[in-house]
């Protein structure tokens, strides 16, 4: 059985962050059920916490879970709150899920990863998510001396500047090099490396969420619908002022009356502090799956968002982020426009009559999208099966995905 260790985002976003959580989840499920390999991810941490630092947190948590952020932010300013802070408002609990599905290294700090014997025999993969936006070389796999060394999804910020920090510095070329086989999520991304390394083969394949079908996500969830009524979804990331909004609170308020839905908001990276405990829920990670699975309409400004909208068939409309979130935009555009989808981005602080249009009177033709998306992930699986050198075992035409 061939042996596979993943290095994924840090632990930090696999413990809070729905869609690193999933691509991490459904990587693992394919290596192990597909291909038939022995997976393990690295529990890494760009700064490791010490006892006083766990007591501390989870004093916060107690604290934050009994102030309302929408209250609050009218007596303290929240420039004094550091981002990472602010989502302590909505803690949620990821440890049940990982504990069953993923499989773990001891933890590791950046500077413990030269100090670990790794297996010359085992095969290391880098993906998905935005691993190669954090500004260490450990994401390049700099750590492992001898070894195959393969890039799945790969992605960073691209945005203007052309690459995550770490890809513009002069010792990255050399362990770029290194990598047999590189994938990633975004065009964006295959523009740059294509220029880093014009001798390399990049490809575009699907976010490793995508390569799982929706029977496969609906197997675990209970079947139950999460909402007791009709509701309008919206999951917003990175929203830490007003003007980050992609349309603002009273006029969700304002569509979700007029078309008789329930208004639930799942915040996250800083959106937190902007959410009335009204409107907004934290849900464990199979109940974030049924909140896509049960709602009448998404919206959403987050890639992993619109991701299981259209595993799950659901009517959406993706916003781009202005900010520091724009960086996701790209691999929103990438996907769509692959699915002939692009009618449904929308630019915030777009007319909520056009949005209401979008969710309510354009149907989106869904066997159409199936048959754009499956070849797609077949491209995607070809390329794990060449640079893994497995066979997957069920031949593509017959496998549920």
């Amino acid at each position: 059985m061939k042996k596979i260790t993943i290095l994924s985002v840090p632990f930090f976003l696999l413990s809070s962050n729905y869609g690193s959580l999933f691509q991490a989840y459904a990587l693992k499920y394919v290596l192990e059920h597909w291909f038939s390999c022995n997976v393990t991810h690295i529990h890494w941490s760009v700064v490791k916490k010490g006892p006083i630092k766990r007591v501390l947190l989870s004093f916060l948590v107690k604290l934050f879970v009994h102030l309302s952020p929408d209250i609050i932010k009218h007596f303290i300013p929240f420039s004094l709150f550091p981002s990472s802070l602010t989502r302590l408002f909505y803690p949620k609990n990821f440890s049940p899920f990982l504990n069953k599905h993923l499989a773990f290294t001891p933890e590791l700090g950046i500077s413990d990863f030269k100090l670990r014997h790794w297996d010359s025999n085992a095969t290391y993969i880098v993906g998905s998510d935005q691993v190669w936006g954090f500004d260490t070389s450990a994401v390049l796999l700099d750590f492992i001396p001898a070894g195959d060394k393969i890039a799945y999804a790969a992605s960073a910020p691209w945005g203007d500047r052309g690459g995550g920090s770490i890809l513009r510095k002069k010792k990255s070329l050399e362990y770029l090099k290194a990598f047999r086989s590189i994938s990633v999520r975004e065009n964006a991304g295959k523009e740059c490396l294509s220029s880093l390394l014009p001798n390399h083969s990049i490809e575009v394949v699907l976010d490793p969420t995508l390569l799982l079908q929706q029977d496969h996500y609906s197997s675990f969830l209970m079947k139950e619908t999460i909402f007791s009524r009709p509701t309008l979804l919206c999951y917003f990331l990175n929203i830490t002022n007003d003007r980050e909004w992609p349309i603002s609170l009273s006029n969700l308020i304002q569509v979700s009356k007029q078309k008789d839905l329930a208004l639930r908001i799942i915040p996250l990276q800083g959106t937190e502090r902007m959410i009335p405990r009204k409107y907004g829920f934290n849900p464990p990670p199979e109940d974030f799956l049924r909140a896509f699975r049960d709602a009448t309409y998404v919206l959403t400004n987050s890639f992993h968002g619109t991701v299981f909208s259209i595993i799950f068939n659901t009517p959406f409309v993706a916003y781009t982020q202005i900010g520091h979130g724009a960086t996701q935009n790209s691999r929103i555009q990438t996907l769509l426009e692959g699915l002939d989808l692009s009618s449904r981005i929308a630019e915030p602080g777009t007319d909520t009559s056009i949005i209401i249009e979008l969710l309510v009177h354009n149907p989106i033709l869904w066997e159409q999208v199936e048959q754009r998306l499956s070849p797609k992930r077949i491209q995607s699986l070809n390329f794990l099966s060449r640079a893994l050198h497995t066979p997957v075992p069920t031949p593509y035409s017959t496998r549920k995905y």
